[in-house]
């Protein structure tokens, strides 16, 4: 059982985040919501993750990374061996296909430490933001998501070249998994009855105590704590419950979601 008010989204609001030590802050904010109309202009940017340091326990990760880069066989080995069945798990776990983890996977490795298509190599990219094995995760649910977007596509076209009546489906020009990310936080966030949110951004936000809030509403801490633990167990159904029907093949847990959210630098979808 989640205390009260938290495990909403990492870092809600200004509170920082850690993924294997290492700090985030993802902002999820609503401005002007007390004394006026909700605005949501800082959700409409997306989810904004800022790397505040590299943490110590992920220098080792940024050492087999650079290895990797500069053609380490033994390296590339060790990566592979350490995060092949893991990663293969874990993209079954969230809807591939046998068939298409290996097809990803097999893909992925090349793309570590090879550029191709004028694109640097993928580990170039890794900063030491998360262990590697969770940005490597993210990596690779990404790529599932754009691959089953793709096939609904062709076979669309396929149906359509045959005759049959069919609707193009549209997809955002956003990397496919932001975007499913993004739009399920910001329905749920605008979903919340109002004081909740009141509250929450009271308490992630600003600071304030539950005793702080009962202060002010004039009531028991016990009423604030079950507002509180209510709204977010409410969000967090919702977000899932936003994520399943953006893309009901994507088969992933409020764990996964979290872990996604801590792991993801959101700049870097391939």
């Amino acid at each position: 059982m989640r205390d009260a008010g938290e495990g909403l989204v990492p870092g809600y609001g200004r509170r920082s985040s850690g993924c294997g030590g290492v700090a985030w802050e993802v902002d999820l904010r609503r401005s002007s919501v007390i004394g006026g109309a909700p605005d949501y202009s800082l959700l409409r940017r997306g989810i904004s993750c800022q790397r505040v340091s590299v943490s110590d326990d992920t220098a080792s990760d940024l050492d087999l990374a650079q290895c990797c880069l500069e053609g380490d066989a033994a390296a590339l080995a060790e990566l592979r061996g350490d995060l092949a069945p893991w990663l293969r798990a874990s993209l079954v776990s969230a809807g591939a296909s046998p068939v298409e983890a290996d097809d990803i996977l097999g893909s992925l490795w090349t793309d570590c430490a090879c550029a191709t298509g004028g694109s640097p190599a993928l580990l170039a990219r890794y900063r030491g933001q998360c262990p590697l094995r969770g940005w490597l995760k993210v990596v690779t649910v990404n790529r599932l998501v754009d691959h089953q977007r793709r096939s609904s596509r062709l076979q669309h076209v396929a149906r359509a070249a045959a005759g049959a009546a069919t609707v193009l489906p549209e997809f955002s020009p956003e990397a496919p998994l932001i975007g499913i990310m993004k739009n399920a936080v910001t329905r749920a966030l605008e979903e919340c009855p109002a004081e909740a949110l009141v509250m929450l951004q009271l308490v992630h936000i600003h600071g304030l105590t539950q005793r702080d809030l009962a202060r002010l509403w004039s009531c028991h801490e016990s009423k604030i704590s079950r507002v509180l633990a209510s709204a977010s167990d409410s969000l967090s159904r919702r977000i899932l419950a936003n994520v399943r029907e953006a893309d009901p093949a994507l088969t992933i847990t409020w764990d996964d979601f979290v872990e996604l959210c801590r792991c993801a630098d959101f700049s870097v979808f391939v």
